[in-house]
């Protein structure tokens, strides 16, 4: 064999092998892209699936008030809300499926309640420096986080003394700061719970504000029975 030969066979030899490398990675790729299609169908299906799940599950609502409920939340499951109403009609059950929702999409979902973060809060801040923990729904852990979902329930029952509704400010100025979604559930109506709660933490949550800073404009989903239907779900 010639040395000219020789040059010729290892220049198709390379070629070849790199022929069967692109062949290879190009399989591997459209593999991937079914693999990673049929996963986002499964998700598609089990959102599907949550949403089938909850459409009926409230308890002494009339069908144009679940209709309501469930055009304006399910079709809208990564907004800001408030589930006001009375106990036992669907407010939780909707917000877990919100949470359901979420975690199908790939997102973090934190769940908490009024009584259970202040009891966290309070034992973290009494601890010594060794035994404090940073809490997941805590204003330090949401800024560093990526954004996700936060199921605060009965977010009312928290004590109302100056030092657990600072923390909760803190909290919620991180929620807006860090871009993360809010689902509140209260037993009380708007109005009872602006008065509970006071001012700066009713309009923290209700109102909306552009940027980084300022309400997060929750949008209040009210369980009870209205006469009318068209002004609600609004948010300032």
């Amino acid at each position: 064999m010639t040395e000219l030969n020789w040059r010729e066979q290892q220049q198709t030899e390379v070629q070849e092998r790199a022929l069967a490398m692109a062949t290879r990675f190009t399989a591997q790729l459209e593999l991937r892209r079914k693999q990673e299609d049929q996963r986002r169908q499964q998700r598609l299906k089990h959102i599907a699936e949550i949403k089938a799940r909850v459409k009926n599950d409230y308890p002494g609502l009339s069908i144009a008030r679940r209709t309501w409920i469930n055009t304006t939340v399910l079709n809208n499951p990564t907004d800001n809300y408030v589930f006001s109403g009375p106990g036992g009609i669907g407010k939780s059950f909707l917000a877990a499926a919100l949470g359901d929702i979420a975690r199908e999409s790939g997102r973090t979902v934190l769940h908490t309640s009024g009584q259970e973060w202040e009891a966290e809060m309070r034992r973290n801040a009494s601890a010594s420096f060794d035994n404090k923990q940073l809490m997941a729904v805590s204003a330090l852990s949401l800024r560093r986080s990526q954004p996700c979902l936060i199921i605060f329930d009965e977010i009312y029952r928290v004590s109302k003394t100056q030092f657990v509704l600072d923390a909760l400010l803190s909290v919620l100025d991180a929620v807006k700061a860090g871009g993360h979604q809010l689902v509140l559930t209260s037993n009380l109506s708007q109005s009872e719970f602006r008065f509970a709660m006071g001012d700066s933490i009713y309009w923290r949550i209700y109102k909306k504000a552009d940027g980084k800073f300022g309400g997060i404009g929750c949008k209040w989903a009210d369980f009870r029975e209205k006469s009318s239907l068209a002004s609600e779900m609004e948010s300032v």
